[in-house]
C-alpha cells in the first residue's frame, strides 16, 4: 500500500535485524540503567534507615537473583500488555502472535525465557531475524511470536525515494510469501 505522498507503508511487515538490534540495545540500556538507580536507592534507604550495608556481606547472589527477575519483568510486562518494551517504542515494533494477534502473556513469558539462549552460544538464535523470510529469532519461534513495524494509530512509512525504488519491483506479502500477480491470477 502507498500514500498519497508516494510513501509505502510498512506497518506490519516484519521487522528487519537492523532495527530489531537497535531496539535490544535500547532496551538494555533502558533496563539496566533502571535496575541501576532502583538498586542504588534500595542500598541508599537499607543503608540511611535502616543502617544495613546491602553492598557487603554475601550479598551479591541476593543481587543477582532481583537482577534476573527485574529483567524478566521489564520484558515480560510490556510485551504482556502491549507488545511493546521501551526500546520498541522508539524503534516503532510491536511483538505479535505469528498469525499477528496479541502474544499471550504466557507466550510472552516464554519468550522471555528464551531470549537469553538466543543471545548465547555466540547469536546462533538470531540468525533467523538476518537469513529467515519472516525474520523469526529462536525466541520468536519458541513462543509463536513476530516482531512487526507498528507505530501505533498512525502507520509506518519509508521513505520515499525507498518507496519509489520498492515499487518498481514487485511486491512480495509479508505473510504469504504470494507476488501480487500471482495472488490475482486467475486459473
Amino acid at each position: 500500500m502507498t500514500t498519497s505522498a508516494g510513501r509505502r507503508v510498512v506497518t506490519g511487515h516484519y521487522a528487519g535485524p537492523a532495527t530489531r538490534a537497535l531496539a535490544a540495545i535500547i532496551d538494555a540500556a533502558a533496563s539496566s540503567s533502571l535496575f541501576a538507580l532502583g538498586s542504588s536507592a534500595v542500598a541508599w534507604v537499607g543503608r540511611a534507615i535502616v543502617g544495613i550495608d546491602m553492598t557487603t556481606n554475601g550479598s551479591g547472589p541476593i543481587w543477582l537473583g532481583i537482577a534476573f527477575v527485574w529483567f524478566f519483568l521489564y520484558y515480560w510486562i510490556g510485551l504482556a500488555l502491549v507488545g511493546k518494551t521501551v526500546g520498541k517504542v522508539v524503534i516503532g515494533l510491536r511483538v505479535v502472535a505469528r498469525d499477528g494477534s496479541p502474544l499471550a502473556p504466557r507466550k510472552a513469558a516464554l519468550r522471555v525465557i528464551v531470549m537469553p539462549i538466543s543471545y548465547g552460544f555466540f547469536g546462533l538464535g538470531l540468525v533467523g531475524a538476518v537469513i529467515g523470510r519472516e525474520r523469526r529469532t529462536l525466541h520468536d519461534v519458541a513462543a509463536g511470536s513476530a516482531e512487526v513495524y507498528d507505530w501505533g494509530g498512525r502507520s509506518a512509512e519509508l521513505p520515499t525515494v525507498l518507496s519509489t525504488w520498492l515499487d518498481r519491483r514487485t511486491p512480495v506479502e509479508p505473510v504469504t510469501g504470494e507476488r501480487s500477480e500471482d495472488r490475482n491470477a486467475v486459473d
